[in-house]
């Protein structure tokens, strides 16, 4: 269940993320929707955006990624072909 939960928050912090950089954006486009306030609130919420997005991905990759790899079976010597002896 944690490693759900940590997915969950990893994914939803991209999420919010993207959404707050759009909302950057758009209020610097057009400032009469006034999604933020003022320019040190922007500031930092740019940054902190940035800083939360450029942790969380690389994990959410990292465990995709993990996820693809298949572990190969290791055989003994010999094993896999059994002969059969006539007599």
């Amino acid at each position: 269940m944690l490693k759900n939960g940590r997915a969950l928050l990893q994914h939803l912090v991209i999420l919010i993320c993207n959404m707050y950089i759009v909302f950057f954006l758009i209020d610097c486009v057009n400032p009469a929707m006034n999604f933020i306030d003022n320019g040190l609130t922007k500031g930092l919420l740019l940054i902190l955006c940035l800083a939360a997005g450029s942790q969380a991905l690389p994990l959410a990759l990292q465990r995709r990624f993990k996820r693809r790899r298949i572990p190969r079976r290791v055989r003994p010597q010999g094993a896999g072909r059994e002969r059969r002896v006539r007599g």
